[in-house]
């Protein structure tokens, strides 16, 4: 094993997501016998039970689609099936126990027998269990990732096609499709909220798509505003356009290893195309670039005193973290307005209460930052689509331009600057942007878009 290859690109290495691809059926054949080959029973990491469970998926849905069996390659996956039942991630749970169980479950209704039947049985019981716990009564998947709550979602897919026994699941479906829609932008891919990317879980559409054929569909409005109070966001699509506001915790308190320092965010587009963005996800484990795309600062926020919100730390770790302390809705006679806080910044400047009000109306959003006390430095990051381009006219003035040719014009009551950032779409990837920075001076700052 080549150790300078990070962890996760190994790990993806062993899912044999291939399986699932259109290439001919000798060539997965052989590409499971060159794995068992070259993973021997227990060594490695092919064998941790993350990759282990994808892999089981894969390996069965192949042989489900059809695929041949060979006699070798079904003993290896009973292997593999065993191995992981005594190695389900309780010390880590969130969506890697439900891959664990998803897996087992495909194990338990393949394979025939007296312990093919207790993997089901164990399966059976601890997903009914987990999906109290993990699904939100919004719909959204607990860890508050649009990217993981699509991985979830497909797995209730998944297991509803296996086993119709399952069905009772078409429920917890139907509220994470709302949701999912809710969080998704007019350009059909998810919004970046904590851990969230493209290319790694199934697209929004692809899930729609399948889920109809469940007869499981989302909510059908034109001008669809959903107030997501579980997981705290505010979702609001009309006027040509589709703001996501987080108004809500980092996650749960026992498991925010995918969490962001992005209290208040808020993400935006005009027709079909990503104005406003919160810089996303392109690497795991322990890294500087692991650490920037999780601060404050990489997100549509505000920052003091050079602070996170919430103390994020290592890879996956949250210290300190921002409690939300306020939240009002309210439709206006020509728009909406919604208002939140959070106290994130207490452990900074004592007392601090950072309070954000957004107004969406036809043609302009306004948003207004408030602190409940003088700080040393507040900043508010603005970081747009790498398709914007961004012209600065005056110190608190700038004009943006879509890749379409739409214009917006952005002013702020704060001195400004445009300075370069990056703009992560997929793992491995970081593209260049711009991100317009705007100073609090004093104890607030109105910024106006018009477009």
């Amino acid at each position: 094993m080549d150790r300078s290859i990070p962890l996760l690109w190994l790990y993806n290495l062993h899912y044999l997501d291939c399986l699932q691809t259109n290439i001919p059926t000798q060539k997965k054949i052989g590409m499971i016998a060159r794995w068992i080959e070259n993973n021997p029973p227990g060594v490695g990491p092919g064998w941790a039970p993350y990759p282990l469970s994808l892999r089981i998926v894969n390996w069965i849905k192949f042989y489900l689609d059809g695929g041949e069996e060979h006699k070798p390659h079904l003993e290896s996956l009973y292997l593999q099936a065993r191995w992981l039942r005594s190695r389900l991630e309780y010390h880590l749970l969130g969506n890697h126990l439900f891959a664990n169980l998803k897996a087992l479950l495909f194990a338990g209704f393949y394979f025939g027998g007296p312990e093919a039947l207790e993997w089901r049985k164990k399966g059976l019981e601890l997903l009914n269990e987990q999906v109290r716990e993990q699904i939100l009564p919004d719909g959204a998947h607990f860890e508050l990732s649009p990217m993981y709550h699509c991985i979830i979602l497909e797995d209730l897919l998944d297991l509803v096609r296996l086993e119709p026994s399952l069905s009772h699941l078409k429920k917890q479906i139907s509220s994470m499709l709302n949701w999912l829609k809710s969080m998704t932008h007019p350009d059909g891919e998810i919004s970046f909220f904590n851990d969230a990317t493209m290319g790694i879980a199934a697209s929004p559409l692809y899930l729609m798509q399948e889920a109809a054929k469940l007869w499981c569909v989302p909510k059908s409005s034109e001008n669809d505003i959903s107030i997501l109070s579980d997981s705290g966001f505010v979702c609001i699509n009309d006027f040509n356009t589709k703001l996501i506001f987080d108004t809500g915790k980092i996650g749960p308190d026992y498991i925010p290893g995918h969490a962001h320092a992005d209290c208040l965010s808020c993400e935006f587009s005009l027709g079909q195309e990503r104005v406003f963005v919160n810089q996303g996800t392109s690497v795991y484990g322990n890294s500087s670039i692991r650490l920037l795309e999780r601060k404050t600062k990489a997100h549509n926020t505000v920052e003091v005193n050079q602070q996170d919100s919430s103390e994020v730390w290592h890879g996956f770790r949250v210290a300190r973290r921002a409690r939300p302390v306020n939240f009002q809705f309210g439709r206006q006679s020509s728009g909406y307005l919604v208002e939140a806080s959070h106290d994130g910044y207490t452990r900074v400047v004592p007392n601090l209460i950072l309070t954000r009000k957004l107004e969406l109306f036809p043609k302009q959003l306004q948003i207004v930052d408030t602190l409940s006390t003088r700080v040393i430095q507040a900043l508010i990051y603005w970081h747009l689509h790498p398709e914007i381009k961004a012209e600065q006219v005056s110190d608190r003035d700038f004009h943006l331009i879509t890749s379409k040719g739409l214009r917006l014009l952005f002013h702020s009551e704060g001195s400004c600057s445009l300075t370069e950032s990056w703009y992560s779409s997929g793992f491995g990837v970081r593209k260049k942007s711009m991100v317009i920075v705007t100073a609090i001076e004093g104890m607030n700052n109105k910024v106006l878009i018009s477009w």
